[in-house]
C-alpha cells in the first residue's frame, strides 16, 4: 500500500520542481514557465540556456528538444504555467515583474507592508570582475552551499570499498577459516 501511495504522490511533487536544476518553484527567478510542447521548466534555467542563444530566436525545450520561439523581451516573456502557480500560497500566487539585462536575470521584489519594491539581480554568467557584478544599488542572492560531486563519488566510492572489504572478510570467516581449524587438526 505504501509503495502506490509513494506512485500516486511522487508525480505531483515532480510538478513543483524544475526538471533541469531540481529546485521548488517560486514566484521569482524559479516561476514556473510553460513551454508550447507541453513541459514546465523554471525561468533561470530556460534563461540560462537562451543567453548562448543571442542571434537565435528559438531553442531546444530541455526534455523533447522541440524549437521553442523566444518572445520579444526574452524568456521572462513567455507563459507562466498557472496550474502549478495556482498551488503556491496565496501571496506567492502573483506573478513578479521579471525581465533580463544583459546576463542577469532581474525582477522586482515587492514588500506588501511597506508598500515598496526592490530590484531583484541574478547573474546567470559568473562575472570575471566581482566589483562590476555586484553594484551597490542591487541585492545580490547568495545560493546554499552545496557538497561538490566529486567529494560525493569520492564518499561514495569509499563505502562500496569498506562494504566489498567487508564481504571479503565474511567470506573468509564463513568459509576458509574452519577448512584452516580442520587442517590444524
Amino acid at each position: 500500500m505504501a509503495a502506490a501511495e509513494r506512485v500516486r504522490t511522487e508525480p505531483h511533487r515532480a510538478l513543483l520542481e524544475c526538471p533541469v536544476c531540481f529546485l521548488v518553484y517560486d514566484n521569482a527567478s524559479k516561476t514556473p514557465l510553460l513551454l508550447p510542447c507541453g513541459h514546465t521548466f523554471c525561468m533561470e534555467c530556460l534563461a540560462r540556456i537562451c543567453i548562448f542563444l543571442k542571434l537565435d530566436d528559438r531553442f531546444p525545450c530541455p526534455l523533447c528538444r522541440t524549437a521553442v520561439a523566444i518572445p520579444p523581451g526574452g524568456v521572462p516573456q513567455l507563459t507562466p504555467n498557472l496550474e502549478i502557480m495556482s498551488t503556491f500560497p496565496p501571496a506567492l500566487q502573483t506573478r513578479q515583474q521579471a525581465w533580463l539585462e544583459g546576463s542577469q536575470l532581474c525582477w522586482l521584489k515587492r514588500d506588501e507592508y511597506e508598500d515598496t519594491a526592490t530590484v531583484v539581480t541574478l547573474p546567470l554568467l559568473p562575472h570575471p570582475n566581482p566589483e562590476l557584478s555586484n553594484p551597490s544599488h542591487l541585492v545580490r542572492v547568495h545560493r546554499p552551499a552545496q557538497i561538490p560531486r566529486y567529494w560525493l563519488f569520492f564518499r561514495n566510492c569509499c563505502w562500496v570499498s569498506v562494504l566489498i572489504m567487508a564481504g571479503f572478510i565474511m567470506i573468509f570467516g564463513i568459509i576458509f577459516f574452519p577448512i584452516y581449524l580442520i587442517k590444524d587438526l
